[in-house]
């Protein structure tokens, strides 16, 4: 392990939760960055956070956070993959896409992180229980339009 990318990360987590030094954001900005730039992938997902969540000078960038935790989501990293699925559910940088919500959440579910596995494995069922009801639904709705058609005369 690189010292000096791991000690950077470190410094940042230091100074952006404030332990043993004055909290910081920017300080915090900049380890993490110089860490990010060296591969580091728990410095990627905390810079990725930072923009997600607003903290520092630079504030809130969903487009920048969602292009980190994607670099991140071929490690594979369940806590970047996680975040894509909150991001795809409300169209965070991007359009709703439920399917593609279930598909992030079911993989950080299955990467044995403990940080994640649980919370993304019920997101998962949650969302897919979701869909299915919605498409139940709509397929009802789609019967009693179809009958009504079909009584009208104007469904053939």
């Amino acid at each position: 392990m690189d010292f000096h990318k791991c000690g950077c990360h470190f410094v940042g987590v230091l100074y952006e939760y404030g332990l043993g030094v004055r909290q910081d954001y920017n300080l915090a900005l900049k380890y993490y960055r110089i860490a990010a730039e060296q591969k580091h992938v728990e410095a990627i997902y905390h810079l990725a956070l930072m923009h997600a969540y607003g903290r520092g000078d630079e504030g809130q960038d969903l487009n920048r956070a969602k292009s980190l935790f994607f670099s991140l989501a071929s490690v594979p990293h369940p806590p970047s993959c996680y975040y894509l699925g909150i991001f795809s559910t409300y169209g965070y940088a991007g359009k709703v896409d439920y399917e593609q919500a279930v598909m992030w959440f079911e993989l950080a579910a299955g990467g044995g992180d403990v940080r994640v596995e649980a919370k993304a494995r019920e997101a998962a069922l949650e969302l897919r229980r979701k869909i299915d009801e919605a498409r139940a639904k709509n397929e009802e709705i789609l019967d009693v339009l179809q009958d009504r058609a079909d009584k009208d005369g104007s469904g053939r």
